[in-house]
């Protein structure tokens, strides 16, 4: 998986925007996932960014992309929004969830858990 503690590779860090977007739907499973790790934290400062990034991370390329077991580059980078900017993610990620099989959807919220905390849930559920 992705180690935080780890300072993104500058190959990542010194894309543009839009390099980013595309760098999150194209390549290595791995690197999409960073990609999304960089668009989150961008977030902060650009709040409009937070619905593009969300429908980009839920498609089903990135929903069936598995980075580890059953956790794909959509709970990744989704949980990476939600990490970054909680109550913007919160009312974006959760009505796009209602479209994903139920077996994507519980993964994610197990993964938001992990994740985030036991807290995590409740708290994207009062945000949205």
């Amino acid at each position: 998986m992705i180690d935080r503690n780890k300072p993104l590779p500058p190959q990542i860090a010194a894309l543009s925007y839009d390099e980013l977007l595309e760098t999150a739907c194209r390549g290595k499973d791995s690197v999409r996932a960073l990609a999304f790790t960089e668009l989150a934290r961008l977030s902060l400062s650009q709040p409009r960014l937070v619905k593009t990034v969300a429908n980009l991370a839920a498609t089903p390329e990135n929903r069936n992309a598995r980075l580890l077991g059953t956790i794909s580059v959509a709970h990744y980078g989704l949980t990476e929004l939600l990490r970054a900017n909680p109550a913007a993610a919160s009312s974006i990620i959760l009505p796009l969830l209602a479209d994903w099989p139920e077996p994507d959807r519980s993964d994610f919220f197990w993964y938001v858990k992990s994740e985030l905390g036991p807290d995590a849930l409740a708290q994207m559920v009062i945000a949205a």
